[in-house]
């Protein structure tokens, strides 16, 4: 088997190279992640909570990969990898959440029969979401996904009128419109809604940061792509309150114990509360000073 990069950059690339060059190792390394992880977390997902979280993330980074470098392949056969990988996401999708409830759980237990009882609920709704993963993977077997890898991979070209630009005046074209929507939503964050969306384009532009770091000078990954990994980290943080409590809610009302009920409602009560001081926390944190600034770093590097 050939060696498996697991960076979340693309290393070892040339600006000026092609940007197709370019497109053909990221897709592909991102790509074959999913292959990698896949009967990890199918198989072995007992020895180590990480397999599932891995094949959940490689799964995205993968599908980002795709929808930037979209326009260099068949639409086609695009079209059938990226609808594998939406059902690997989801597959790994609940289990993920339940491996992080089990533990924040777990580290907290003590001796409080209702949360004992709670865990051992969760833990068995934990053992039937490692079906849908067990499932998923014999369908990428099926689907043959790794031939339908090689072959889209072989097909990433060029499909514009010549010429080809370079991976750095390309990276500047792919990042410009990801940046301007990223900045817009920001403008507005009068509810969670739209807080939410903030958070769903900020992944993008971290995730084509990833992708497209190398074009840029070392201050594009050392200094900037920090600055939108952290408030990706802030908003995980509240979106991760914010599910939390919406599925203690609903544990509340399908549990049969009383004592279970009025657990989940206090922890509910719990996260609603940390999820509303997070909120506060980053309203205070990005400011309009703190968006501009960003904005004029970005396009700094955009315009060299």
């Amino acid at each position: 088997m050939a060696k498996i990069r697991k960076s979340k950059w693309v290393e070892g690339v040339d600006p000026s190279g092609s940007i197709s060059d370019v497109a053909t190792l990221a897709v592909g390394d991102r790509l074959k992640l999913v292959s990698y992880y896949a009967p990890l977390a199918a198989e072995q997902a007992e020895e180590s909570v990480e397999y599932v979280h891995q094949l959940r993330v490689c799964s995205r980074r993968a599908a980002a990969a795709l929808k930037l470098f979209a326009d260099l392949m068949p639409s086609r056969r695009a079209r059938k990898v990226g609808k594998l990988l939406r059902h690997v996401r989801r597959a790994a999708g609940d289990a993920r959440d339940l491996d992080v409830m089990l533990k924040r759980l777990a580290d907290a237990c003590g001796q409080d029969p209702a949360r004992e009882k709670l865990l051992a609920w969760l833990d068995t709704r934990r053992q039937a979401a490692q079906a849908p993963i067990v499932s998923i993977y014999d369908q990428l077997a099926e689907a043959h996904y790794d031939r339908r890898v090689s072959k889209l991979v072989e097909k990433i070209r060029w499909r514009q009128p010549p010429p080809e630009p370079d991976y750095r005046t390309a990276s500047r074209e792919l990042l410009r419109p990801i940046v301007d929507e990223f900045f817009q939503a920001g403008e507005d964050l009068a509810t969670y809604e739209r807080l939410h969306q903030f958070r769903i384009d900020g992944k993008r532009l971290r995730y084509a940061m990833e992708l497209l770091a190398a074009a840029f000078p070392d201050s594009f990954r050392k200094e900037l792509y920090p600055h939108i990994e952290k408030l990706q980290q802030r908003l995980g943080k509240l979106n991760d309150h914010v599910t939390a409590g919406e599925s203690l809610v609903q544990w509340a009302a399908e549990h049969e114990d009383n004592s279970v009920r009025d657990l989940c409602g206090c922890l509910a009560s719990a996260e609603v509360a940390a999820a509303a001081q997070d909120e506060r926390d980053f309203r205070e944190w990005w400011t309009a000073e703190r968006a501009s600034e960003l904005r004029r770093q970005f396009d700094a590097l955009l315009r060299d």
